[in-house]
């Protein structure tokens, strides 16, 4: 018995998920894990960050933003640049120049009361003007954790992460090394 659609059905067709590493200008894939599809990929996104060297850039997909990703590509000294679902609130720290801002992020909404444990990152949102482009006029966010404008501007990041990690889904990809 597997779902489709949410409904339950007879069938040989087992449903997985396939999280990857690789590498942006060979595509070589570092590390893939293969896994049934009960629950998100989220719970992978740890493992595979293990396997990202020091001073590396990361893209990934929206799926593995969160507190403890963030988190732990910071301690590996690993910067991230990362799409970022609608619903996620962000209160503004402080605009840049290039019209990203600054925002902290927290683990729990408790520790967002008492202003705990804050992360800051930076968080960049563009539109295409190209119609012909799927998401044409819509708000597309990013997140990243490399937080100086005038080493790394939003219009950078926007056409790395579009030209590289925006071809792939469900996967985090290794970029260049960051100075």
């Amino acid at each position: 018995m597997t779902r489709r659609y949410g409904e339950a059905v007879d069938g040989g067709y087992p449903q997985i998920h396939v999280v990857f590493l690789s590498e942006t200008g060979t595509h070589l894939i570092v590390e893939a894990f293969v896994k049934r599809a009960k629950k998100s990929e989220f719970s992978l996104a740890g493992s595979l960050l293990r396997k990202v060297p020091p001073c590396s850039l990361v893209l990934w997909d929206r799926g593995f933003y969160g507190y403890s990703s963030l988190l732990q590509t910071q301690r590996r000294n690993v910067h991230v640049v990362g799409r970022v679902a609608d619903q996620v609130v962000f209160e503004v720290v402080r605009t840049l120049g290039d019209g990203s801002f600054l925002a902290t992020i927290y683990p729990t909404w408790s520790d967002r009361r008492r202003q705990t444990h804050g992360l800051i990152v930076r968080v960049i949102e563009y539109t295409f003007d190209d119609p012909n482009r799927p998401g044409h006029g819509q708000r597309h966010r990013l997140v990243t954790t490399l937080l100086d404008a005038n080493t790394h501007s939003a219009t950078e990041l926007v056409v790395c992460f579009i030209t590289s990690a925006g071809k792939s889904k469900s996967g985090m990809t290794n970029s260049r090394p960051i100075n």
